[in-house]
C-alpha cells in the first residue's frame, strides 16, 4: 500500500513506517497520551469535535472511507481543520478513488493510502480543477469572490 502526501498541488511518496493504529475507543480506555508510533483511527460515525480538548495529543488522525459512496470522512477532515483547529496529519484510509483526491486536499486531508494508483495519476487528479465554488480548509478563495472583485474593479 502506498502512502502519498498531498502538498501544494503536488504528490509526494511518504515512507510508510511501522506504526500502530488505535481506535478512539481504545485510546479513551487506555487514558494515556498517544505513543510516538500510533495513529488515531476514527470511524465515519465519530463526531470529531469531541476530540477538541485532546487534539494536541495526536500527531496523525486517520479518517475512514468505508465505502466509496460514504462522504462522512470529508466532513470529519474539514471539521478537524476548521472547528477543532487540528494542524497535524490527516490520513485517508479505505475505499478511495482517484476522483476523490482533489476534494480530499480541499478539506485538509494531507496523506492518502492507496493500493492501486500511481503517483502521476493522482497528481493529475489534483490539477483537474482550477477554480472552486466554495471556500474550504485549503483557504483558496472561491471563484465568485474573484468575479465580484473584477466587476467592482471595472465599475
Amino acid at each position: 500500500m502506498k502512502l502519498l502526501r498531498l502538498k501544494s498541488g503536488a504528490v509526494v511518496h511518504v515512507e510508510k513506517t511501522a506504526r500502530t493504529e488505535i481506535t478512539l475507543e481504545a485510546w479513551r480506555e487506555r487514558g494515556a497520551p498517544m505513543m510516538k508510533d500510533e495513529i488515531l483511527v476514527v470511524a465515519a460515525d465519530v463526531d470529531v469535535t469531541t476530540l477538541e480538548p485532546n487534539v494536541h495529543f495526536f500527531k496523525a488522525i486517520a479518517v475512514q472511507f468505508s465505502v466509496f459512496t460514504d462522504g462522512r470522512a470529508f466532513t470529519q477532515a474539514r471539521r478537524l481543520r476548521r472547528d477543532v483547529g487540528y494542524a497535524g496529519v490527516i490520513e485517508a484510509h479505505g475505499d478511495i478513488g482517484r476522483d476523490q483526491v482533489f476534494f480530499m486536499a480541499r478539506v485538509g486531508i494531507t496523506d492518502v493510502c492507496f493500493e492501486d494508483h500511481d503517483t502521476e495519476n493522482i497528481l493529475g487528479a489534483l490539477g483537474e480543477f482550477s477554480d472552486h465554488y466554495q471556500a474550504s480548509a485549503d483557504q483558496r478563495a472561491p471563484i465568485w469572490l474573484a468575479r465580484r472583485a473584477r466587476i467592482a474593479a471595472a465599475a
